[in-house]
């Protein structure tokens, strides 16, 4: 359980350009972040990390930060190919700028664990119920679909990747 006024999660912006566009993209994301008072972000450098779909990481720790952040990421990046980064949610429509959340401490089983991402979140579970879809002896229903059902019981919108209450 949350303290009283502890966020839910940290709230994060996602840029992922085409990785040749990235060195330019980065510059924009600088300027734009720089505007909004400089908030954490992290980048990738070096081949691995510019092939990866979240390049550029911005954190937030209010949904309305986020919201304003990535409107102007958005206007700022207009035209700018995208990657796309899988299991958040999309801003623009194209995957250049998307969002996502960290789980809640409540999620976890054990009190010493650390916080997934929630990239890793929905995709360790999605894991787990596809797993178990394709051990089931009288599966009714097809493995994908439920895995997504079991997904959405977890509290995952799997039409836009975001949490449905936290």
């Amino acid at each position: 359980e949350r303290e009283p006024g502890e966020p839910a999660g940290t709230y994060k912006v996602f840029v992922s350009p085409d990785e040749r566009a990235a060195p330019d993209a980065l510059h924009i994301v600088i300027d734009v972040l720089a505007a909004l008072g400089a908030p954490p972000f992290k980048y990738g450098c070096g081949a691995y990390s510019l092939l990866r779909p979240d390049k550029i990481v911005a954190y937030f720790r209010s949904a309305e930060e986020k919201d304003e952040a990535a409107r102007l990421l958005l206007s700022a990046l207009a035209g700018v190919p995208a990657h796309g980064v899988p299991f958040s949610a999309e801003v623009g429509g194209d995957g250049l700028v998307s969002w996502g959340i960290d789980p809640p401490s409540k999620v976890l089983p054990l009190e010493w664990q650390d916080r997934d991402s929630w990239r890793t979140f929905v995709c360790g579970r999605l894991a787990r119920a596809l797993f178990i879809a394709r051990h089931a002896r009288a599966a009714t229903v097809s493995a994908v679909t439920f895995a997504l059902d079991r997904l959405a019981l977890e509290g995952v919108d799997v039409a836009t990747w975001t949490p449905m209450e936290m």
